[in-house]
Order: structure tokens, then sequence, then C-alpha cells
């Protein structure tokens, strides 16, 4: 009477293969959206660092001769954009607290 009973307790409460097979892929798709999630914020990173030290690099260029660099001041957007990039990177969510 042991075995049977194990068996039927086993057959309630251990998971179907449909549900294991619906669980993994959910995980599969949570993993990717992580890593989805991870190089948005990564490229957005980087990209703001590029922007302000690309305007960093042009002022110094400015400094030493001003009067062929007059045009520096069209590329002053670059640093809000820097900025604002580092501001969505503070403000996007980690991928931990999503999952």
């Amino acid at each position: 009477m042991g075995r049977v009973t194990g068996a039927i307790l086993a057959k309630a409460f251990l998971p179907s293969p449909v549900h294991i097979k619906e669980s993994l892929s959910l995980i599969d798709l949570g993993i990717k959206l992580q890593m989805l999630l991870y190089e948005l914020s990564a490229s957005l990173f980087w990209s703001s660092i590029g922007e302000i030290a690309l305007f960093v690099f042009s002022f110094l260029i400015f400094i030493t001769d001003p009067s062929e660099m007059t045009a520096i001041y069209f590329h002053v957007p670059h640093i809000a954009r820097g900025v604002f990039g580092f501001l969505i990177v503070k403000k996007l969510p980690n991928s931990h607290v999503l999952l």
C-alpha cells in the first residue's frame, strides 16, 4: 500500500512535463531579457562617456587655437546627451530587481 500511495502523491505534487517545458521556456526568456537590458545599459553608459570625453577633447583643442575652432559651440548639445544618458542609466531598473 505504501508504494502505491507514494506514486499517487508523486503524480499529484510533481509538475507535469508540459509545465516543466513551459517553465524552462519562461526562464530562457527571462535570461535573454536580462542580457538585453544589460547590453542596453552598458551601451548607453559607454556612449555617454564617449560623448562627454569627445567634447572635452574638442574643447581642449578649442583652447589651444580658438580662431580655428569656432564651431565648438555647435557641439554643446553633446554634453546634455551625455548627462541625459547617465540619468537614464541611473533610472533603469537592474535586471535582478525585475526578476
